[in-house]
């Protein structure tokens, strides 16, 4: 069992599709969620992550998107968010480094199924921010039990193995 909060990080560009994490991004750092975020994107994404990190310096973080900070987030996170499609070359970094993503459902990841133990990551209705907090929550809730949680990141290595994402 886990006793810091969830690490989240997100490493893809800031635009109107992020609209639903910029939503709630100040909830999440209200209920003590880390969060790292590669601070490129449009300005309006960029002054509304400005105002969360005044509100909550010790539960955000930006980073400039400069060499070595999209790994770094990518080490530091326990799981990355997206609010589209991650490319291949951030799903090979992600699951090079057993980590586990939130994205928008009809991707190539399947959403993790407790009863079946099937899954390779947490999903959501693409733009519904209620349900990537609802995705947020579940990976919180998981990472506690560590039996399915180390099976979601061996299910996503295996995929990514499957997929020649990544090599074994």
């Amino acid at each position: 069992m886990h006793k810091r909060p969830l690490s989240l990080g997100c490493i893809e560009t800031l635009t109107t599709q992020s609209a639903p994490l910029l939503s709630i991004l100040e909830g999440m750092c209200g209920v003590g969620l880390k969060i790292r975020i590669l601070a490129h994107g449009t300005e309006t994404a960029g002054n509304i992550c400005l105002q969360a990190l005044d509100k909550h310096p010790k539960n955000l973080e930006l980073l400039e998107p400069i060499n070595g900070n999209k790994a770094d987030i990518i080490k530091k996170s326990d799981v990355l968010i997206f609010t589209r499609e991650p490319s291949m070359a951030d799903f090979r970094m992600i699951a090079a480094q057993n980590k586990i993503i939130i994205t928008p459902s009809g991707g190539i990841i399947t959403d993790y199924d407790a009863q079946g133990e099937k899954g390779e990551g947490f999903t959501y209705t693409k733009g519904d921010r209620w349900g990537l907090f609802r995705a947020i929550i579940r990976a919180e809730e998981t990472r506690r039990f560590s039996y399915d949680w180390r099976g979601i990141q061996k299910r996503m290595k295996q995929f990514s193995v499957n997929h020649k994402l990544i090599t074994q």
